[in-house]
């Protein structure tokens, strides 16, 4: 931004009145949204269902938390 302004001073088509007030529009600025996937959605549900099974003591042969990581980093 402060090289686009130097140049547009350098080319004289900046005038000391066009800067007297700036608006700045940050709509187009990366969130740090997480939008749900199936995999996400999936993850989830898995861990819910293994808390509740272990709240209530019913054996769980396999909770897939390593499998479950191995997804989740894979890009």
């Amino acid at each position: 931004m402060q090289e686009t302004l130097e140049a547009a001073k350098r080319g004289k088509l900046l005038e000391k009145t066009d800067v007297e007030r700036v608006n700045v529009d940050t709509t187009v600025q990366e969130k740090a949204i997480a939008f749900p996937t199936d995999a996400r959605l999936y993850d989830t549900l898995r861990r819910r269902l293994v808390r509740e099974a272990k709240q209530r003591e019913i054996p769980v042969w396999q909770t897939y938390v390593r499998l479950a990581r191995i997804i989740h980093e894979a890009p």
